[in-house]
C-alpha cells in the first residue's frame, strides 16, 4: 500500500474506501460512506490482534484533514502496540 493524497481523499467516490499502512501496525482508511440523504467522508483506524480485525472511527473528513488523520492513527497505533 503507498501512502494516500490529498487529490484521492477528495475524489473518493460513494461507496469506496481507500487506505494506507501506519508507522506502528494497523491502517488508516478513508471511507466515503453513503447515507440515505447525504454522503459523509470518514476516518478509520484498523488494526488486527490474534487474529481479529477491528475499526475505530477517529474522524471525518474534510474536517480532519489527512496529515491530522495520520498523527491520530499513529497515536491510536503506538497505544495499541504497548
Amino acid at each position: 500500500m503507498a501512502q494516500l493524497t490529498d487529490a484521492q481523499c477528495k475524489g473518493l467516490t460513494s461507496g469506496k474506501q481507500i487506505s494506507e499502512p501506519s508507522d506502528h501496525g494497523g491502517s488508516l482508511v478513508l471511507w466515503h460512506r453513503k447515507g440515505s440523504k447525504s454522503s459523509t467522508r470518514v476516518w478509520y483506524f484498523r488494526s488486527q490482534k490474534d487474529g481479529t480485525s477491528t475499526s475505530e472511527r477517529i474522524a471525518t473528513y474534510p474536517s480532519t484533514t489527512l496529515v491530522d488523520a495520520r498523527k491520530l492513527a499513529r497515536t491510536i497505533s503506538k497505544l495499541t502496540t504497548e
